[in-house]
């Protein structure tokens, strides 16, 4: 009886007799690893989505509201965490009921949370905005982008207060993205 090459079979499982038996696979494997698959099919090109200026803004809202967000929640725990008042004018204030601190600063948090979302978000999408735009008008990527978009920006910000509060916020926020694009650097 011939020797069944181990390669090209398997083993069926025992019979009533124990023996083993080996049965020959119709086809021999023409893979040594699995590691010789390879895609062939390109990845997507997402390129177009970071050329388009309105989804950059997008983009830049969404994460400043949520880095916002992170930033409110933590600012506004840790400003609930001063001692209350239990003594005024030499007399004892009553304790106020549990659920009611908890709500108060449950509500406290929200409120913190919600002011700084906004002001992040406000800020990320404008100079997102902002620099994308300066940045193909300008057809070049350099320092200058941030800064004139940073004074876009800060314009922005104080454009409630009037004019002059207008300026000196473009010209903080132009200071404050050269300073630290030279920083952070390339």
């Amino acid at each position: 009886m011939d020797k069944p090459d181990l390669q090209s079979s398997y083993q069926l499982p025992p019979s009533d007799d124990r023996k083993t038996q080996t049965t020959p696979i119709p086809f021999k494997p023409k893979f040594q690893s699995l590691n010789q698959f390879v895609i062939t099919a390109p990845p997507p090109d997402f390129g177009f989505l970071s050329e388009h200026c309105g989804l950059k803004s997008g983009v830049g809202i969404i994460g400043g509201g949520i880095m916002g967000l992170g930033m409110g929640v933590f600012l506004g725990a840790m400003s609930d965490l001063t001692p209350p008042v239990t003594v005024y004018r030499g007399r004892e204030i009553p304790q106020i009921p549990l659920k009611e601190q908890m709500r108060s600063a449950g509500r406290a948090t929200g409120e913190k949370a919600m002011y700084w979302c906004k002001n992040f978000a406000f800020i990320t999408g404008v100079f997102t905005g902002s620099e994308c735009l300066v940045e193909k008008a300008r057809g070049k990527t350099d320092v200058w982008n941030q800064v004139v978009s940073g004074c876009v920006t800060g314009a922005a910000m104080q454009a409630k207060s009037g004019p002059q509060a207008s300026l000196v916020g473009c010209g903080g926020f132009a200071a404050f993205s050269l300073i630290i694009d030279k920083v952070m650097g390339d």
